[in-house]
């Protein structure tokens, strides 16, 4: 069971990747881009916190920094678009 929800999660990672990619060219499917993708880190990084300790002194610590500053320039990205006609 966990070998098929880690590749589901593999396949939703590589999703939200590919997603990325074609929001860099289609303006119109940025916002939600950004949006789904930067909900998704958002998410592993409760889930990890959630967790405890344990996870943050592995590789998942390292994730979520790096997933919260993906976030954070979503978010800003975000906020500074606000309101421009794509």
């Amino acid at each position: 069971a966990t070998d098929l929800l880690m590749r589901n999660w593999g396949v939703l990672v590589a999703a939200g990747g590919v997603f990325l990619i074609v929001a860099a060219f289609v303006p119109e499917v940025r916002t939600a881009a950004l949006i789904f993708v930067g909900l998704t880190k958002l998410s592993f990084i409760v889930l990890v916190l959630l967790a405890g300790g344990a996870f943050l002194k592995t590789q998942a610590g390292l994730a979520i920094v790096i997933d919260g500053i993906m976030v954070v320039l979503f978010a800003a990205y975000l906020v500074a678009t606000q309101g421009q006609a794509v």
